[in-house]
């Protein structure tokens, strides 16, 4: 699905308002877009497939039919004491000030419904519903399709009784496209599905959503009742009412389980076939295989907005999880601990392939920036939205094996385009593709660090770079990190090092860390980021 052919004859950026009415005609499901030209301040309503719904994200800016990184509002975090207690706010209750900014100030169009949250300091959160329906359970169009089915998931898995477990195993039907089951897709779907709050919320969009009157339709969910919880959102403040636009991640939900395993029949196949090829080296070689087999697509392959000249993929969502879980490919013959669970970072069940998440934010979808971290927005940088093909997936890996190594860390990370220089060659991969850097701001108890990794393609081998700091030195982080990057593409991809400091000398003490794994290494990853951690 291509949002630019649906946005033709817009010469202008637009900024998405709001997303209101939902209409469902013939079994197909569309939405009222709301949309601002930002030069001419004229108001364009579109109404837009329903499949659309992961690529729009109120209070971006779109360009050329593309989503962007630029946002109307600010980023801020809230904690909410329970996410299903909330007052449910239609759009001719909204204050005036907050009615006028969603339509432009063109009469009493509809906005849809708004859940609104009490905070500590005396204001109110206010949260579209369809928002909440898009950042817990719909990442992608894969999901969208099915939450406004009758059936939804069922034909999906095996059906089981929902609530907590000490193991959990999914067995998901051929109606389940094996390419999407990494980790992050099998624990987000086994999150919503074991979960009772979680399925009870889902199971409910479809029949809540159509049943309201028609003035009213809207995508609309029962947030489920966790407590506790922190999002961090997109806003724009009107007095005492903050408006939120785009969700960016959740903390603070718990997994009804300790280990996880999963099955589908294509793995059963592929695994009966390997069993057929003769091979030494048996053990090591079946470990690897079954890594192999699983032909993981991104998660996120349906959301891509044109192929030419390059492809844009939605921004990601993120979950942060308070617990621990082993995932495994298959169930294992025996038991796991709790004191296992917790102490081993990886084991080997009777030749399956294990993996441990510990206390980390699970991204909805794979996208190419943040890692699994919070997202970093850096207003004077172009950020990846899209496919990226350089060599940064290094220092990504590392920093996800950061935060389980130090769940206490806060970590907010993302892909920044490498800025213009005159005639310099380096700031680009190849023509027409912008060279980028990975960039993570990293808050220990220790103190405050800024990492800068830029892309090594083509053979240029470049330290990372590390910047002490606090807090209170990275109100002007934006500009300060973009005097940073074109200084290295001003010398050709290498860091001139005095002119390096005295650059980030207002802010903080610089620091280079030089490629270098020792051969006896195992694992350079995790390597890397045990390096990572002592510095930071």
């Amino acid at each position: 699905m291509k949002l630019s052919p649906l946005l033709t004859g817009e010469s202008e950026p637009i900024a998405l308002r709001s997303l209101s009415s939902l209409f469902y005609r013939r079994s197909k499901a569309s939405i009222l877009a709301s949309f601002i030209r930002t030069k001419s301040n004229t108001v364009l309503s579109k109404e837009l497939p329903i499949e659309l719904l992961p690529y729009l994200r109120p209070g971006r800016i779109y360009n050329n039919g593309h989503i962007t990184s630029q946002v109307e509002g600010s980023v801020v975090t809230v904690r909410l004491e329970d996410l299903s207690q909330y007052n449910l706010i239609t759009s001719g209750d909204l204050p005036s000030e907050v009615g006028h900014y969603l339509t432009g100030g063109v009469g009493h169009a509809r906005t849809g419904l708004f859940h609104q949250y009490p905070l500590a300091n005396g204001c109110y959160l206010l949260l579209p519903s369809h928002e909440i329906v898009r950042a817990l359970f719909v990442p992608s169009s894969f999901y969208i399709n099915r939450v406004l089915s009758a059936s939804g998931l069922n034909y999906l898995y095996e059906h089981f009784e929902p609530g907590e477990a000490k193991q959990r195993r999914i067995c998901f039907t051929k109606q389940m496209p094996v390419s999407l089951l990494n980790n992050t897709f099998v624990t987000h779907f086994a999150w919503m599905v074991a979960d009772p709050e979680n399925i009870k919320s889902w199971s409910k969009i479809y029949t809540d959503s159509l049943s309201l009157p028609p003035a009213q339709r809207c995508l609309w969910c029962r947030p489920p009742a966790h407590k506790i919880v922190t999002l961090k959102v997109g806003c724009k403040q009107f007095g005492n009412y903050w408006l939120a636009q785009e969700i960016y991640g959740f903390t603070g939900f718990q997994l009804p389980f300790e280990f996880l395993s999963y099955t589908h029949p294509k793995l059963k196949e592929r695994q009966r076939s390997s069993e057929l090829i003769d091979h030494s080296d048996a053990d090591d070689q079946e470990r690897v295989r079954n890594q192999m087999d699983i032909g993981i697509e991104d998660y996120s392959d349906t959301a891509k907005f044109d192929t030419s000249p390059r492809q844009y993929r939605i921004p990601r969502t993120t979950l942060g999880f308070y617990s621990s879980v082993i995932i495994a490919e298959k169930e294992p013959t025996e038991a796991v601990s709790s004191q296992d669970t917790h102490s081993r970072s990886s084991q080997n069940y009777e030749g399956e392939v294990i993996t441990e998440t510990c206390h980390q934010p699970v991204s909805l979808m794979a996208s190419q920036s943040c890692g699994d971290a919070s997202p970093l927005i850096l207003d004077g940088l172009n950020a990846c939205e899209g496919e990226y093909d350089g060599s940064l997936e290094e220092i990504e890996n590392a920093m996800v094996r950061v935060s389980q190594l130090a769940p206490q860390f806060q970590i907010s990370s993302g892909l920044f385009e490498l800025p213009v220089s005159g005639k310099k060659k380096f700031s680009q991969l190849s023509k027409g593709v912008a060279r980028a850097a990975y960039v993570a701001t990293i808050e220990s108890p220790k103190g405050t660090s800024v990492l800068v990794e830029v892309d090594r393609s083509i053979n240029h081998q470049i330290s990372t770079v590390l910047i002490r700091t606090t807090p209170d030195k990275l109100v002007d982080l934006d500009s300060k990190i973009n005097e940073v990057l074109k200084l290295i593409v001003d010398n050709s991809g290498s860091w001139p090092k005095e002119k390096l400091e005295k650059t980030v000398s207002d802010v903080g003490q610089i620091d280079f860390m030089h490629h270098r794994v020792p051969e006896e290494a195992k694992n350079p990853t995790d390597y890397w980021a045990r390096r990572l951690v002592k510095k930071f």
